[in-house]
């Protein structure tokens, strides 16, 4: 069976499940990455299971996702049997929420073969319509490419649109507190000041250029030479504490380009 690797579906408050804070309490932000680590290992394999039972599995595994064997061991271990996130036979290992997720993708991929296959059945033109199926298809795909570079709301007033990517650059580039910093200097300007919406539409590019008048490009948030003024007051919102999480759902594209999956 014949599986498009990229893709599964995943709620962009994934880091707020109750199982998921739990987690993070006590393997912190490494945790989530690892976590997810796992989830895209099962969506590569058949029936979305991976093989634990190998004497090297876990060290394989390990070895991949560059940290110790034996703390991604008792990592699995801790998934299983006290945070419910992941569940084994001790042959294999998974995660239900996935197998849900993974069957709903299925049924529906095979009920749009079922009606493409009526469809052609029933046509005079099948060269006009196998073009139709495949370009039903490549739609299929675009959507699901589009639906990865998804904007999601930061900021206090939750009016500041970045995907996944553009975040994890901004925090590349000034370091995590400086990044939530500009976020919600942004953020309250749009609120604050009419025609702001507006007049910035791209709000990663906006955020560059900000830094760039005031003379800091970026540097990890090392000697920013003018702080926002959430940074002085020491004002930062709580929603975009709680989005800080987003930048390691390392899902998708995200977990691979950053070396994590």
């Amino acid at each position: 069976m014949v599986k498009v690797a990229y893709y599964f579906k995943h709620d962009e408050n994934a880091r707020n499940d109750p199982k998921i804070l739990q987690m993070r309490s006590v393997y912190s932000m490494e945790g989530y990455g690892l976590f997810w680590a796992l989830v895209e290992k099962m969506r590569t394999q058949e029936g979305y299971k991976i093989p634990i039972s190998g004497k090297y599995a876990i060290a394989g595994y390990a070895s991949e996702f560059g940290v110790d064997t034996e703390k991604l061991s008792n990592f699995i271990n801790d998934c299983v049997s006290e945070f419910g996130l992941f569940q084994t036979d001790g042959e294999y290992l998974w995660s239900n929420s996935l197998l849900r997720r993974m069957q709903e993708y299925e049924d529906v991929r095979a009920k749009n073969r079922e009606a493409a296959f009526k469809r052609w059945q029933y046509s005079r033109n099948a060269d006009a319509l196998q073009a139709q199926c495949e370009e039903e298809q490549n739609k299929e795909e675009q959507n699901k490419e589009e639906e990865t570079k998804e904007k999601n709301s930061y900021g206090e007033f939750e009016n500041v649109k970045l995907s996944l990517d553009e975040y994890m650059k901004l925090v590349d580039r000034f370091g995590e507190k400086e990044a939530d910093e500009r976020i919600e200097e942004l953020s309250t300007a749009i609120k604050s000041r009419r025609g702001y919406e507006r007049k910035y539409k791209n709000h990663y590019a906006t955020i560059l250029a900000w830094a760039r008048k005031n003379g800091n490009g970026g540097n990890n948030g090392v000697n920013r030479g003018n702080t926002s003024r959430h940074a002085a007051t020491g004002k930062v919102g709580a929603s975009t504490q709680n989005t800080i999480g987003n930048r390691t759902s390392q899902i998708e594209a995200s977990l691979k380009k950053y070396g994590i999956g």
